[in-house]
């Protein structure tokens, strides 16, 4: 692959992270905010789970995220070795 293919590529997930972080992030709705997550950041999160107001994520979409899983408001999680929460846990 070229280096602007490559610079391309960092700048969209750089671009993709951004939205995550900043515009989804501190959306009210808690089903919005999942779905959205999902969509955009390529989250996987497991039924019953919920993400809480103003969390940030490194690399979202290298997160997996169990069933019935609770992630507080305002964590930070790096994902950029990849995550994966189990089931039924409590961040924050």
């Amino acid at each position: 692959m070229n280096n602007h293919i490559l610079s391309i590529i960092i700048s969209l997930s750089k671009i993709r992270q951004y939205v995550v972080n900043s515009l989804i992030s501190p959306i009210p709705s808690h089903t919005i905010r999942l779905v959205l997550y999902r969509l955009i950041g390529g989250m996987r999160i497991g039924k019953d789970s919920s993400i809480s107001l103003y969390c940030t994520f490194l690399e979202p979409w290298n997160i997996r995220i169990g069933n019935n899983v609770a992630i507080n408001q305002s964590v930070f999680i790096d994902a950029r070795g990849g995550v994966d929460i189990g089931s039924n846990v409590n961040i924050g």
